[in-house]
């Protein structure tokens, strides 16, 4: 006679008591070594999911874009600016130009350091562009032939800065070591200018986004001292 006893783990034992089922000539099997274990799991279901996790997985490719060349390369690593600051960029530069063309025709002295100073130039040097920032800074006049706010001034050097940056020349005009005759001209300037009586506020334009970050973090917006705006 053959007993089934339920296994705790959905296990079935198979056990052979007597040797009368299997004839006189045979010996009953061993517990030890003929009990049936039978996983009810794999007879009751899941036999074909089982076969399909042990399938071999499908590589799949990549999907890239085509190879890209180095000009668009190199236009995608320029730094970039909204088209309002471009303009104001655009704005600063080409006074920057306009005073050193008008040095280049009246200055026979300096002129060689003015004439090194082409900040679309390859070859920019960093003293001469130093000297050029301290003297426009100090010359520079609006329009109607009035002086530029000490604001204003700082903002024309972090334009031409961000012009730089552009062309991914990454040089700090303000507060890099290498220019800190610039700073000490600016600081100075706008101390004269705003101590000087009747001193103008009206007609100072906005200062764009980008600029106002970087006039923060170079200390010239603050509220720790009367100098910081």
């Amino acid at each position: 006679m053959v007993n089934f006893t339920p296994h705790p783990q959905n296990v079935l034992l198979v056990d052979y008591e007597s040797s009368a089922d299997f004839g006189d000539e045979q010996e009953p099997p061993s517990r030890d070594t003929d009990a049936a274990v039978f996983d009810l799991g794999a007879k009751i279901g899941g036999g074909e999911a089982m076969r399909d996790e042990m399938k071999p997985m499908e590589k799949k490719e990549f999907q890239f874009k085509k190879p890209t060349d180095q000009s668009a390369l190199d236009e995608l690593s320029k730094k970039t600016f909204s088209a309002n600051t471009n303009r104001k960029i655009n704005w600063a530069v080409g006074l920057f130009k306009s005073w050193r063309q008008h040095r280049l025709r009246t200055d026979v002295v300096e002129v060689f350091q003015i004439g090194w100073c082409d900040i679309d130039a390859d070859d920019l040097n960093v003293e001469h562009l130093s000297f050029c920032l301290c003297s426009f800074v100090n010359e520079v006049r609006r329009q109607d032939g009035k002086e530029f706010p000490g604001k204003s001034l700082y903002e024309l050097v972090v334009l031409i800065q961000f012009y730089l940056e552009r062309r991914g020349i990454f040089w700090k005009l303000i507060d890099g070591p290498e220019f800190k005759h610039v700073k000490f001209t600016l600081d100075n300037l706008m101390k004269d200018r705003a101590s000087e009586v009747g001193f103008e506020r009206q007609g100072v334009e906005a200062i764009p986004v980008e600029s106002e970050e970087e006039m923060w973090k170079n200390g010239i917006l603050g509220e720790e001292n009367p100098i910081q705006l």
